[in-house]
């Protein structure tokens, strides 16, 4: 079973792949993905895979089943590749495709009737934070205490994959902001752009 340590160094890993995959280059994959070909399919259940199994551990503390769940959310977006609307960031397409099922999952596995209020998104920030400059690194110890699990997953999204807030929003479908307050008080280094 991986720890929060393992999965960070998978994640460290992953990082560095994924910088040799700029925006412009994911998007002409994703075109051709939804064109059918298989090639651009593998490209990118290898280049989303560790990225998905990170973010699905924070959910579900179960390796098999978040690997469960990336099988399946790159068979369902194979399988309705044609019917899959316009989209202007395939990353953000693909996390909430992945959310959705892992939520989905949640539910089977604690036998309740829906999805609503439920998050149970936990993680732990000590292995990221080796990456970060000191005072990025006291403003999270600050934080992580106090952070509820939407506001976690936040952070993560943002942080961890460099996802945009607007973006992190409908990936976590909401359609109104949570108390993102700490988000603005957030060291710029983190959000520069």
């Amino acid at each position: 079973m991986l720890v929060s340590n393992d999965i960070f160094y998978i994640r460290a890993n992953a990082l560095l792949k994924q910088e040799k995959m700029n925006t412009e280059n994911l998007d002409n994959i994703w075109e051709d993905f939804k064109n059918g070909s298989l090639e651009a399919y593998k490209e990118l259940a290898i280049f989303f895979a560790n990225s998905l199994f990170s973010y699905g551990y924070c959910f579900i503390k179960d390796d098999d089943l978040v690997k469960e769940c990336i099988t399946n959310v790159f068979f369902d977006i194979w399988i309705n590749k044609k019917q899959i609307e316009p989209t202007t960031n395939a990353k953000a397409y693909i996390f909430k495709a992945f959310r959705l099922l892992l939520l989905e999952m949640q539910v089977h596995l604690k036998g309740l009737k829906t999805l609503d209020n439920l998050c149970e998104f936990t993680m732990e920030f000590e292995v990221e934070k080796n990456t970060l400059d000191v005072s990025t690194k006291v403003w999270v110890k600050k934080l992580e205490n106090n952070l509820t699990a939407s506001q976690m997953e936040f952070l993560y999204l943002r942080i961890c994959e460099n996802i945009e807030k607007s973006m992190i929003m409908d990936i976590m479908d909401r359609k109104t902001e949570v108390n993102f307050s700490f988000y603005e008080n957030t060291p710029e280094q983190l959000f520069d752009h």
